[in-house]
């Protein structure tokens, strides 16, 4: 399976062995789960605790009740095992965008609003919804997103 990078750990947090997450994951509140394996760097971790705090996630890994067993993780990425039939927004970074049978450009980030906003470069960079009644298909094979009249958007 695909490892995902979802964020890393910017410190402890209290004496009993939580850590602080920074994640700009889009899924990062589905994806944290108590039961979850998580792997910082290459050690693997089942998640005993979970919880949103301050703009990042309080977690808990491998009941580890002390300070001293988790500080050395300070820094480390986080990643996750991706699942077979699981999407993330991320994943369509570095795709092409085409409209009318001409590309227009390469996916370069996303922004989170109600929905997606992709962000697109090209000759000059511009933003377009990630909705259905503008994506016509998404081909994941061909790394290709199909998009409504985009022409519009660059002017």
């Amino acid at each position: 399976m695909e490892k995902v990078l979802i964020g890393y750990i910017s410190n402890t947090h209290s004496l009993k062995g939580d850590m602080i997450l920074k994640s700009k994951h889009s899924k990062t509140e589905e994806i944290l789960k108590t039961g979850r394996t998580i792997y910082i760097e290459n050690n693997k971790f089942t998640l005993t605790k979970a919880l949103p705090y301050k703009g990042n996630y309080l977690i808990h890994i491998d009941d580890l009740n002390d300070i001293n067993l988790v500080e050395t993780n300070i820094g480390k990425n986080v990643f996750i095992e991706k699942e077979q039939n699981e999407f993330f927004i991320e994943d369509l970074i570095g795709y092409k965008v085409i409209s009318n049978n001409k590309e227009y450009g390469t996916v370069k980030s996303f922004i989170k609003t109600n929905t997606y906003i992709l962000e697109i470069s090209y000759k000059k960079d511009y933003m377009i919804p990630y909705v259905d009644e503008f994506i016509i298909k998404i081909d994941n094979a061909a790394k290709k997103i199909y998009v409504k009249d985009v022409e519009e958007l660059i002017l």
